[in-house]
């Protein structure tokens, strides 16, 4: 039997859920039009991969969480505030 989820972990769904409605149907369809990874160590996994196999332009460079699946993503921008060379 699977254990119920706590008061917090409730209290973030519903938050999760909130910024779905806020955003609209748009960023929804953006986010699923993307590879989910379930964890962390997946996407990580799957950065390695694309690093060593890609030979686009538009290679990833780091993972992200993403708000509204609550999974992970890849992304070939670098982060905010960071300059590249």
């Amino acid at each position: 039997m699977a254990a119920r989820p706590g008061i917090k972990a409730i209290r973030k769904m519903n938050r999760q859920r909130n910024r779905q409605i806020q955003r609209g149907f748009r960023s929804l369809e953006i986010c699923t039009s993307k590879t989910r990874f379930a964890t962390q160590e997946s996407a990580e996994r799957a950065l390695e991969r694309a690093l060593t196999e890609r030979t686009t332009h538009h290679k990833p460079v780091r993972t992200y969480p993403c708000e509204l699946c609550s999974g992970w993503h890849l992304t070939s921008r670098q982060p905010r505030g960071e300059v590249t060379q």
